[in-house]
């Protein structure tokens, strides 16, 4: 290796999880735009787990395939028993080796791989934050991967929140974090599209504000319809758009819940929920809103929140420490507890706010893109050169 070329891969984070998918496509298209170093990027996988699509739509260099070793092979066992014994995973150490692989990230790291780097991209500590959204059984698990990944990791990226999350949970291991901004990189030939098509796809009325969370328990949606109750009270009657998947495997009968509040709180004519949709339409609806409403009870960092400041859109914002690590330039925060604080919040921006593109926060934004993705890119790049040393010395 030369101090400029360094030959990553990383594991298919966001599989069942939207965030995981942007943070790898967001680190990838860095890497690639980088000046100051060559970076080899690809996604380690198999076909049973569509890697290959799954690198194209993430901008990859490709896909190094790894299959474990055959059921009951000499292989098998050697390679388990060193897992156990050692926590040494020499078959897929050597796969990554042979396809020229120096270092390899992943939400978790469970092996030492030989020759290989690891880094552990830790995403975030909400069991410890929210314990009782989680089972005495999850918090257990959470807990010991998190330990391992530390523990076994060469270097380890967090959000600046989560790494200091992360230097509480294990302090020990603190000398391996390197706090990385996970900055939304934004196509910009969405500027060029009609962002009020959406209108007239879905139906929706000209002016919405617009919540593109999953309907997770900690997204905290039930307090955003609370505070919809009380501006109905009020005699106004804002309409707001929501995506996302509805399914929440802690709790199965938090979506149907919700709808049932929607109906009973008579809400039912200002909610528009649009399913799970393409990115492309969520930019096109973040456009076209009056603004961006995150009410989330907690965040490792927040897409919803970086991809509107990244595009250019006000923000309505629960004041917790990731959205306020982001800095985003046209944020206005609120107490997620508040449900009157969130109803002020939104009346303010539906009695005043005008729909479709604000063309000076697009231009600041547009302007501010090759910078923020520069800086991500010297972060990863630092982290990477960093774990490839580490590794070796040892």
């Amino acid at each position: 290796m030369t101090s400029r070329t360094i030959d990553v891969a990383f594991t298919p984070l966001g599989t069942n999880w939207q965030g995981g998918r942007t943070l790898v496509m967001n680190a990838i298209r860095a890497l690639r735009l980088a000046r100051s170093t060559e970076a080899h990027v690809r996604i380690l996988g198999s076909d049973s787990q569509g890697s290959s699509e799954y690198a194209r739509a993430a901008g990859a260099d490709g896909v190094v395939m790894y299959e474990a070793p055959p059921r009951w092979s000499l292989e098998r066992v050697r390679n388990a028993l060193g897992v156990r014994l050692g926590k040494h995973n020499a078959s897929l150490g050597s796969t990554l080796e042979r396809a020229g692989v120096q270092v390899l990230v992943g939400e978790s790291v469970n092996w030492h791989l030989g020759n290989v780097a690891t880094i552990g991209w830790l995403q975030d500590f909400q069991h410890v934050h929210l314990p009782a959204l989680f089972s005495p059984t999850e918090t257990a698990l959470r807990d010991r991967k998190f330990q391992q990944t530390m523990r076994l990791a060469d270097r380890l990226f967090a959000s600046p929140c989560c790494a200091e999350d992360a230097r509480k949970f294990a302090p020990e291991f603190s000398h391996k974090l390197r706090p990385i901004r996970p900055y939304s990189s934004i196509d910009t030939r969405l500027y060029e599209r009609d962002c009020r098509s959406v209108v007239t796809r879905f139906g929706l009325p000209e002016r919405f504000l617009y919540v593109p969370n999953q309907f997770w328990t900690h997204k905290n949606h039930l307090g955003l319809l609370e505070a919809l109750r009380i501006l109905r009270g009020r005699g106004v009657r804002p309409h707001v758009v929501f995506t996302g998947s509805t399914h929440d495997y802690r709790d199965p009968e938090h979506f149907p819940s919700l709808q049932a509040r929607i109906r009973e709180w008579e809400l039912t004519d200002w909610v528009h929920y649009l399913g799970i949709v393409e990115h492309e339409v969520v930019y096109d609806l973040i456009r076209q809103s009056l603004c961006v409403v995150n009410p989330s009870l907690f965040e490792g960092w927040g897409f919803s929140v970086d991809e509107a400041a990244a595009i250019g859109k006000r923000i309505l914002s629960s004041d917790i420490p990731a959205h306020r690590d982001q800095q985003a330039p046209a944020c206005e925060y609120f107490d997620p507890r508040s449900v009157d604080e969130i109803a002020d919040k939104i009346e303010q921006v539906w009695l005043s706010a005008a729909p479709g593109p604000d063309l000076t926060l697009e231009a600041r934004a547009r302007q501010c893109m090759p910078r923020r993705i520069d800086e991500l890119a010297q972060s990863l790049l630092s982290g990477l050169q960093e774990a490839v040393s580490a590794h070796a010395a040892q």
